[in-house]
């Protein structure tokens, strides 16, 4: 990374890979609107729009220096400023020291992979906590007030979350890494102590283009750096059981290496499902023991799996954690089951790729083998549209009616986006508005079929032209206007070292 100062330096080397910010300075932001006098502006390129056009509202502001590009001129009034080869990266180490580098003070876990992020760091941080390890986590559910929406969020309130979490007498720190975030080194600068890999299929090549150059992003997570200034975990890397893009991840590993599913150090072997909870074998370092777990599919099974897997490497003894299992708690917008009074089931689920899709509607039917599926799904503006004929193919071979909808398109069209969904799915349909195609689709269903909505799970906002439009979630909406009551298995209990048959009946929530 080359540097090239200006007046005042704004940051000095303290070590490899380390950096201190000058005395007297504030934050640093590359959002020219957020910026307070004394703060340092980072004038990034974007795929839309370069930092540099705002570099006039950061000065009337008070920033009192700037980061600049190589390649980009520097105005004659600025008088401090730091030229870079690698805005982003000293960007987020910036970040990091201005918050006086809050990761040295916890356990930072970061968790990438196509699907499963979300799943995998809310058990693990439920599991931590009923360990007695303080922990939150930094993803897709925290509010957007904090991240402005994205999976990773930018590196300075990545730093400042952290930074709460310091002050907040947290231990543990999971953080969902999208490979956007990889690439523009989002997470620089955090002292790692484990990064786990849920698994691997396509998506965003909008962004990456090529599936190699995605794969390769997430390889990022757990790579050796050549140089100190990069990422790397200290403690362990998680990684699925098995071959092929797997051992070119572990070719990187120069740490402990844990192992889950297959032959791995955490595995859990599904017996049977039904709606009284999912029967499982379930084993954490040799510990084996049989548990009911409540899960109504085995679409989540990895990402249980790597949760456990974190925890155990973060230090929590594998009985601890069979007897916290049954206490799980369902995660936001994954696999939500709901029941319609008189009516279908409904399953409400972030679903948004074909792999994801299609591991949702196989384990729908093989828990309910006689249901027929519907699907209300759309295509999302600003992402790779490749996918979404793909989608749409898995939909018409599992389910028996398929309906394409709005999902957020931004500022796109979104009957190109669902004409791309029905080239695969010829018998499906086009309902515009989301709501009135998800009443379809329940109205249309009988008795014990399943209405399947994917694509938004928790999500409350809708992204179109006009902006975020607020419309509630899925869940909520078929909770409140068609009075669906919120469904889930509870064990009474696991009992760690004997098991015996649960006779518990299912139970309906409402409202949860």
């Amino acid at each position: 990374m080359r540097i090239t100062t200006h007046g005042p330096a704004l940051c000095q080397v303290v070590a490899p890979g380390e950096i201190q910010m000058a005395p007297g300075l504030g934050k640093v932001t590359a959002d020219s609107r957020r910026v307070a006098p004394n703060d340092v502006f980072v004038a990034l390129p974007g795929q839309h729009t370069h930092g540099i056009r705002y570099l006039g509202e950061a000065l009337r502001r008070g920033a009192a220096g700037v980061v600049l590009p190589e390649g980009v001129s520097v105005p004659e009034k600025l008088d401090r400023w730091v030229r870079t080869s690698q805005p982003r990266l000293l960007y987020a180490h910036m970040a990091q020291a201005a918050w006086n580098h809050p990761s040295q003070h916890l356990k930072v876990v970061a968790v990438t992979g196509t699907n499963g992020k979300t799943t995998t760091v809310e058990w693990a941080s439920q599991l931590l906590n009923l360990a007695g390890i303080k922990a939150r986590t930094i993803g897709t559910l925290t509010p957007y007030s904090k991240t402005g929406g994205l999976t990773t969020p930018m590196a300075e309130d990545v730093a400042a979350l952290l930074h709460e979490a310091v002050r907040d007498d947290v231990a543990v720190v999971l953080i969902e890494a999208s490979s956007h975030a990889l690439v523009q080194h989002r997470l620089a600068g955090i002292r790692l102590a484990v990064a786990a890999v849920t698994s691997l299929g396509r998506d965003h090549l909008d962004f990456h283009r090529r599936l190699a150059a995605y794969w390769s992003a997430k390889r990022r997570l757990i790579k050796q750096p050549l140089s100190p200034w990069f990422l790397s975990p200290r403690e362990g890397v998680i990684l699925p059981w098995g071959d092929g893009p797997w051992e070119q991840f572990e070719a990187h590993v120069r740490t402990r290496l844990v192992r889950f599913g297959g032959q791995g150090h955490v595995r859990i072997h599904p017996l049977a499902t039904s709606l009284h909870g999912l029967l499982a074998e379930v084993e954490v370092h040799a510990l084996r023991r049989r548990l009911r777990l409540p899960l109504l599919s085995e679409t989540a099974l990895p990402s249980l799996e790597a949760a456990l897997a974190v925890a155990w490497t973060l230090g929590v003894e594998p009985k601890q954690l069979l007897a916290s299992l049954p206490k799980l708690e369902p995660v936001a917008g994954r696999e939500e089951w709901y029941l319609v009074p008189g009516g279908p089931w409904v399953v409400v689920d972030y679903a948004h790729n074909p792999q994801a899709l299609e591991q949702l509607l196989t384990a729908i039917r093989r828990l309910l083998p006689r249901a027929k599926i519907t699907t209300v799904f759309g295509g999302r503006g600003h992402r790779d549209r490749g996918k979404l004929a793909l989608m749409g193919e898995v939909a018409n071979r599992h389910a028996s009616r398929v309906i394409v909808t709005t999902d957020s398109p931004y500022d796109e069209d979104p009957v190109l986006l669902g004409r791309e969904i029905l080239s695969r799915a010829p018998h499906g349909e086009w309902i515009a508005d989301r709501h009135s195609a998800i009443l379809s689709a329940v109205w249309r269903a009988r008795a014990g079929d399943v209405v399947v909505i994917t694509g938004r799970g928790h999500e409350t906002d809708q992204h179109g032209p006009q902006g975020r439009i607020a419309i509630g979630s899925d869940g909520e909406w078929v909770t409140n206007v068609l009075g669906a009551k919120r469904y889930r298995p509870r064990p009474k209990s696991v009992g760690v070292k004997l098991w015996r048959p649960w006779t518990q009946e299912m139970q309906l929530e409402e409202g949860k």
